[in-house]
């Protein structure tokens, strides 16, 4: 557990930099993104705010419009094997078993890592225009909208949810209104959202189209979050929380690290 947790911290600090940059009070986080310790490559863990991710021995980074493929199979040694346009305004990356989620300013692209080292756009879901972190998980996929940034000028604030279909069509299935969420999580049957009113906001997502509030954490400002195993990591201002959510539904509060 020890070396989860050192892991997570370094690359948080670290890989902070790179972390979504909307502007404005509702924009910028520090994001984690780790790789299990002792293992060879393996999948990258990353919040909903990073904009780079891990897959085996590929890092997968976003520079302004461009997708940059970086070859980390030998750490001393790093190589860009391939850049690829995706387009503007892009705000965060999420991997999913071999696919990747890249969220723009009016939508969400869907690319496939079949070939890990040229990534295959396989569709674009459109979206209000916002700033708009996402992570999926096999049959849906959740973004949150959030207003109070420079980047867009609106002022709408929810969570979209929307059904994933045969190569990453997506329908749209059920909003549901947040006051200003920001990064979010999935593990099992819930679901995470920072809503930077000061709290976390916890769903039940058994049913996605029944999906409802059934819990929340209140008086901290949270931006991200991952969850690992049975251990929630929250990216909040001015540092990192830890929760044990061995019951996902009840998070309970471990330990809180301050910059």
């Amino acid at each position: 557990m020890k070396k989860i947790l050192y892991s997570m911290l370094f690359v948080a600090g670290w890989f902070g930099l790179m972390s979504s940059g909307c502007g404005g009070s509702g924009g910028g986080s520090s994001s984690v993104n780790t790789v299990a310790p002792g293992t060879s490559g393996g999948v990258g863990v990353n919040g909903s705010t990073a904009r780079f991710a891990i897959n085996h021995d590929k890092l997968y980074a976003i520079h302004h419009d461009t997708l940059k493929v970086v070859n980390i199979a030998l750490p001393e040694n790093l190589t860009i094997e391939h850049e690829m346009y995706i387009g503007t305004g892009i705000e965060t990356m999420y991997p999913f078993n071999n696919f990747l989620y890249i969220a723009s300013n009016n939508g969400v692209y869907a690319y496939s890592l079949a070939n890990p080292r040229i990534p295959v756009r396989q569709n674009f879901v459109s979206h209000v225009t916002g700033c708009d972190p996402v992570v999926a998980n096999s049959t849906h996929m959740f973004l949150t909208i959030h207003g109070g940034t420079n980047c867009r000028g609106n002022n709408i604030n929810e969570l979209q949810i929307f059904k994933l279909g045969q190569n990453n069509s997506a329908t749209w299935l059920k909003t549901i209104p947040m006051k200003n969420p920001l990064g979010l999580g999935l593990s099992g049957n819930a679901l995470y959202v920072c809503d930077r009113t000061n709290e976390l906001a916890v769903f039940d997502i058994s049913q996605p189209s029944a999906t409802q509030k059934v819990n929340v954490i209140k008086n901290i400002d949270f931006v991200d979050v991952i969850p690992y195993n049975n251990l929630l990591v929250c990216g909040i201002t001015g540092g990192l929380r830890y929760y044990d959510i061995s019951n996902e539904m009840t998070p309970i509060f471990l330990s809180e690290v301050k910059n």
